[in-house]
């Protein structure tokens, strides 16, 4: 069994993989947009957008190769991962009712289990074979919309252009189905791998049930759930058809609208008469599409604030592709009044962008949701650096790898070990835990990911040729203290990785976690060593791969305090010292969670932490910065080439 709530996680996995296969895609489209030349008479402009829809089309032809592989590999592991889980879920209930549980995945589990990856693989290569082909026509029509709008005397060649990519963007790339239906890719590609997936664990606990003698199955219940099936969700089956129970048939498993069918997340597990007790009461199951959630001055159920919140993280990555597009065509614009209109529009779409993740941080501030910046990511070719296959910090090169940064390489294992060395200290009783992680969780999610500069590194930074940050391991000089060999250990201690290993490039570099109010981390004088401008990253790009802990990690290690970092996708007590300081971080927290303790700044400050240090790993880049923030003056040159990178540049009050 594996609960509804486990099936979007699941899908992620691959579906990330095809997104960043549609925005490669759309990308390459972009470029050969703008590169397509004056507008010439009709036979020559035909021709040679043919020629260049040719190339196009064998260029997709192997970015789909490139990630088949890719891909295969990520559906084995993934029904793996659901077949295990699903066994250990239902082995919980086979245990309490007095059985051993499935020691060993019998020849049927195993066969099913093959059967289901190879279904889901073939299912994947053609739906990604078509888009090849409504990829070239897609392009094909931009182009001779493009051209009619420019003979006709519509529109400007400039505007017709930017028309074309923006709509390349907006589209996106499809799957083409045998009746005419078209698809976004991540659409097709999620119903295809939740269905696999949910026909082959639900097969798998029908396996097991029948080995172990077991003939009733509850059905699991969530919100949302389509009225056919709101009906016998949450109750028990009988797989023999006794009375007093459902039949297979009342449910209608076996068919594309019944249980187990087209896009359903109900799953069951074993029930034992007598001995189990029901998931759900009849009064629990009635509540499910309550609604108790009030947005706007509306309420809503959980259900609809959820497809309120998928919207607005649809919107976000619509932004975001948008934004790529209009990126690669300021690259790719020769002509300086194209490359000028290119860059109106990329400044158009940061904007646009903004708008939406206020209005996303506006959503989540009103529900309580939790924001997954997982799914507002964007993984196209300008992103290589910072695209990620799962929220564990994996990257996707451009050759189609897996990489996981070296300073994180060992990171889980070490995570593990570590957690099993504070297992009986005060921060790891229950109601400590969870007061602790409720408070960094919130200070994560309303907060920014920050670093102090000086404008002088900035204009080294933009005058280099990747205009990428560099740690004091590169640079032989700090603002702050210069101790290489310290921040070796640092390395060792806080993420579990062999520093011996490690290159200058490699090692991760540090900031901070800042509040709205960047006046007031201007005047707290924890960090001000390190420069007179405050860089706030875009968020998203960063959030897989950051690390955190509770104060300056180097004054701990100095110390010798027993500390790890946390990941800031799922904050925990590890990135708490274990120090004289940790009681004030328990009763902080409890404080912050009443609303005692009002900002980042405050929290610290009362936890006796100099600031909230945050850890990033991989490549970081002007690419990745979002908006600099500045007090008194700022050099006019500077801020002018910041901003032609779309780089928002804004003064705060002394």
């Amino acid at each position: 069994m594996i609960p509804p709530s486990e099936y979007d996680r699941l899908c992620e996995r691959i579906t990330t993989i095809y997104e960043e296969l549609d925005n490669a895609i759309i990308e390459d489209m972009a470029s050969r947009i703008v590169r397509m030349g004056g507008v010439t008479e009709a036979t020559k402009w035909q021709a040679k957008q043919l020629r260049e829809s040719g190339r196009l089309y064998e260029e997709i032809i192997a970015e789909i190769s490139k990630y088949t592989d890719l891909s295969r590999n990520q559906v084995n592991s993934l029904f793996e991962d659901a077949g295990s889980e699903s066994i250990g879920n239902d082995n919980r209930r086979y245990r309490a009712a007095g059985l051993e549980g499935v020691v060993k995945m019998s020849d049927a589990v195993l066969q099913t289990l093959e059967a289901g990856i190879e279904k889901c693989n073939g299912s994947l290569q053609n739906l990604t074979l078509t888009t090849a082909n409504a990829s070239q026509m897609e392009y094909i029509n931009a182009c001779n919309q493009a051209y009619m709008q420019v003979v006709s005397g519509a529109f400007s060649y400039q505007e017709a252009i930017k028309q074309a990519v923006r709509r390349t963007a907006e589209d996106g790339i499809s799957v083409l189905y045998p009746s005419g239906k078209r698809d976004r890719i991540e659409v097709a590609v999620r119903r295809s791998v939740l269905t696999g997936i949910g026909q082959t664990v639900r097969k798998i606990s029908l396996i097991n049930a029948g080995e172990m003698g077991c003939d009733l199955m509850e059905i699991t219940a969530h919100a949302g759930a389509r009225p056919e099936h709101a009906r016998w969700q949450g109750k028990v089956v009988s797989l023999s058809g006794r009375r007093g129970y459902l039949s297979t048939g009342d449910i209608g498993y076996g068919t594309g609208e019944g249980f187990g069918g087209w896009n359903c997340r109900h799953d069951w597990f074993p029930f034992f008469e007598g001995i189990s007790e029901p998931a759900y009461t009849p009064q629990q199951l009635e509540k499910l599409d309550e609604k108790n959630i009030e947005y706007n001055g509306k309420m809503y159920s959980q259900y609809e604030i959820s497809q309120i919140q998928r919207r607005y993280e649809r919107e976000i990555r619509a932004a975001k592709r948008e934004q790529s597009a209009f990126k690669v065509a300021v690259e790719e614009a020769d002509d300086p009044e194209l490359r000028q209109a290119m860059q109106e529009s990329m400044n158009h779409a940061n904007a646009l962008l903004r708008d939406r993740q206020d209005k996303m941080r506006d959503f989540i501030r009103q529900t309580g949701q939790d924001r997954d910046y997982f799914r507002e990511q964007n993984y196209g070719k300008t992103n290589t650096n910072n695209s990620h296959i799962q929220n564990d910090l994996i990257s996707v090169e451009n050759n189609g790898t897996i990489k996981v940064p070296k300073t994180l390489s060992g990171y889980e294992k070490a995570r593990v070990a570590y957690m099993e060395k504070i297992q009986n200290t005060e921060i790891m009783k229950p109601e400590n835990k969870e007061a602790v992680e409720k408070a960094l969780k919130t200070l994560i999610d309303d907060g920014d990911f920050c670093m102090r500069v000086r404008g002088s590194v900035l204009n080294t930074i933009l005058d280099s040729d990747d205009r990428h940050f560099k740690n004091q391991m590169e640079t032989q000089s700090s603002m702050g203290a210069f101790n290489p060999e310290i921040r070796k250990e640092a390395s060792e201690i806080l993420f579990g990785v062999d520093s011996s290993q490690l290159q200058g490039r490699d090692f991760e570099k540090y900031g901070f976690l800042a509040g709205k109010d960047k006046t007031i981390s201007f005047e707290d004088e924890e960090a001000s060593d390190y420069g007179e401008i405050i860089i706030q990253f875009d968020k998203n790009k960063l959030f897989d791969r950051t690390t955190f802990t509770v104060g300056d990690s180097l004054n701990r290690i100095t110390d010798k305090s027993l500390l790890f970092a946390g990941k800031v996708s799922e904050p925990s007590v590890c990135a708490v010292p274990q120090d004289n300081f940790t009681g004030k971080t328990i009763e902080t927290s409890a404080k912050y969670n009443n609303g005692l303790v009002e900002n980042h700044i405050e929290f610290c400050h009362e936890a006796m932490a100099e600031y909230i240090e945050l850890q990033y790993h991989g490549n970081l880049s002007l690419d990745d910065v979002e908006i600099l923030y500045y007090q008194g003056n700022i050099d006019y040159t500077l801020k002018g080439k910041l901003e032609e990178l779309g780089i928002k540049v804004i003064k705060t009050e002394s």
